[in-house]
């Protein structure tokens, strides 16, 4: 195994030695493992409910208040629409979202590499997987696609804040606070990803016998620049909304829910932040068996764990290094869920605020590394580095088979709800008395299909599930944007006295359509 790992460090074919072969390194891991991954999601129309209904930015379909744009704007993600506008023309676009994220993923790892010195290629192309195969990345591509580009900037904005934030002069740290704001206005959740960068590099400066003063105030520095950077972000939120006339959101997901925490509420939110990410990395969702998966999250750990202990006793730390360490590392769970503990008071964060989730494997790959440049000759740190690589890379691979899995449940999905709909604009047409944009429809229930058993486990991801496009109960924009077809929705609180939808039978059966009044009445579910 030590032959093996040696052989491995030092196979010229896998040393980086430039700069162009460190960009079009991470280029290619990016791209070859994005398209295994979710070429199926970019080629196909996998629609979904907020798919559907966020299709166009102009669109107001749902929001009464203002169109899709106006309720980015309201959630705080006010760079949104022109992001849309200059990159897709403001439309849902499969294909051309999916390759913009992968170049935003591509340059996210070129700048990790080189933020953490990273010149193997074998390193560099595992680092480049896990960052487009994991789950976060996945349930954008199978449900928020027009959002996957956008999300992904966020993520390449908080990667360079990291940077930013580690190297240079207090100056050139400043900078942050621009790509900051930006990754903030895209997607907030994504702020954690530079939380985590900024730890891990902490604690390997720790490791590698720099001073704890100097990486503790060079942490503290990165603190205040990151609040620095959120409230500019505020003062600028505030601002677009008074000039837009779009009040701020105050559901689970907005700017708002952050206000909601209390002081009585901390025990429980940090609570709730360390046991979800336990949950979402040890017991993810995945489409190969569960038991497998937690078992190999167990021997990562204790391998880790077994070389991190062996390397501490033989380094001999000072102290005070070895303190700051473990603390770092007892609250990088926090860093990378920070999203949960911010809005707890809102809602428990769900798979899409999570991408920072993958960081944990970036920081085993390169603990091990740094154990193994410490103490190259030991057995023990190259069993480790080796068995750990192996396991990584059959996490890696679970989460393609993961994605492909999950892309055909929603196409599955998809033809069902199409194949119903159209069964149903054929039986509205056929009722007397019905006119296409003019007879008001009132819909109670949703589709549901069955989902195949061998795909059951892959609904646990967020906005996986629903069971038919038109969940949430968007007909409108199905019947405007898939079927093309004039609806005029009504309102079951319209509904004339002695109407009795719960006694209908679900659609298609006979009865499922009926009037009251001068309305319809569809029982879909």
């Amino acid at each position: 195994m030590t032959r093996f790992v040696s052989a491995l460090r030092r196979a010229p074919y896998l040393r980086i030695t430039g700069e162009r072969q460190r960009l079009l390194a991470s280029f290619a891991a990016v791209f070859l493992f994005g398209l295994l991954a979710h070429g199926y999601a970019f080629t196909n129309f996998t629609v979904s409910h907020d798919s559907l209904n966020e299709m166009f930015l102009s669109g107001d379909i749902r929001y009464a208040a203002g169109s899709v744009a106006d309720w980015k704007i309201s959630l705080g993600r006010f760079l949104c629409p022109a992001y849309r506008t200059v990159f897709s023309g403001g439309a849902g676009t499969p294909w051309l979202s999916g390759v913009l994220s992968l170049v935003w993923v591509s340059l996210a790892v070129y700048l990790v590499s080189r933020l953490f010195s990273v010149d193997n290629a074998l390193l560099l192309a595992v680092i480049g997987a896990l960052f487009v195969t994991n789950v976060s990345y996945s349930a954008l591509a199978a449900t928020y696609i027009y959002d996957l580009d956008g999300d992904m900037l966020a993520m390449l904005l908080a990667v360079c804040a990291a940077y930013l934030l580690l190297r240079g002069t207090l100056r050139r740290r400043a900078l942050a606070v621009i790509p900051i704001v930006g990754s903030l206005a895209l997607y907030q959740a994504m702020i954690s990803v530079t939380v985590s960068l900024v730890m891990i590099a902490c604690i390997l400066r720790l490791l590698e016998s720099e001073s704890a003063k100097a990486v503790f105030f060079d942490g503290l520095k990165a603190v205040g620049i990151l609040f620095i950077g959120g409230a500019a972000y505020y003062i600028l939120v505030r601002a677009v909304c008074g000039a837009s006339g779009v009040a701020l959101d105050s559901g689970y997901n907005s700017l708002l829910s952050l206000g909601r925490m209390t002081p009585g509420l901390l025990p429980e939110a940090v609570r709730s932040t360390y046991d979800t990410w336990v949950r979402s990395t040890v017991r993810q969702p995945v489409f190969v068996p569960l038991p497998v998966t937690r078992a190999g999250h167990l021997l990562l750990a204790v391998l880790t764990l077994a070389a991190a202990a062996r390397f501490l006793l033989r380094k001999q730390l000072p102290a005070a290094n070895l303190l700051l360490a473990l603390v770092l590392a007892a609250l990088l769970p926090m860093g990378m869920n920070l999203s949960n503990f911010l809005g707890y008071a809102g809602m428990e964060a769900h798979d899409l605020m999570k991408y920072a989730f993958c960081l944990v494997y970036v920081f085993d790959i390169l603990l091990l590394r740094q154990c193994l440049q410490s103490l190259p000759e030991s057995r023990v740190f190259s069993g480790c580095a080796a068995i750990s690589l192996a396991l990584i890379a059959a996490l890696v691979w679970g989460n393609v088979q993961t994605a492909n899995a999950l892309y055909l449940k929603k196409d599955l999905e998809r033809q069902a709800t199409l194949s119903r709909m159209t069964e149903l604009c054929l039986r509205l047409d056929q009722t007397e008395g019905y006119v296409p944009g003019e007879t008001p429809v009132v819909f109670i229930g949703l589709p549901s299909f069955d989902t195949p058993e061998a795909l059951g486990s892959v609904s646990q991801i967020t906005g996986a599930w629903e069971k038919s496009t038109v969940g949430g109960g968007y007909y409108a924009a199905y019947f405007s944007y898939i079927l093309q077809t004039p609806i005029r929705i009504g309102s079951e609180s319209e509904l004339p006295e002695g109407a009795q939808p719960d006694a209908m039978p679900p659609f298609p059966a006979e009865g499922s359509i009926c009037r009251a009044g001068d309305m319809l009445i569809v029982r879909m579910g």
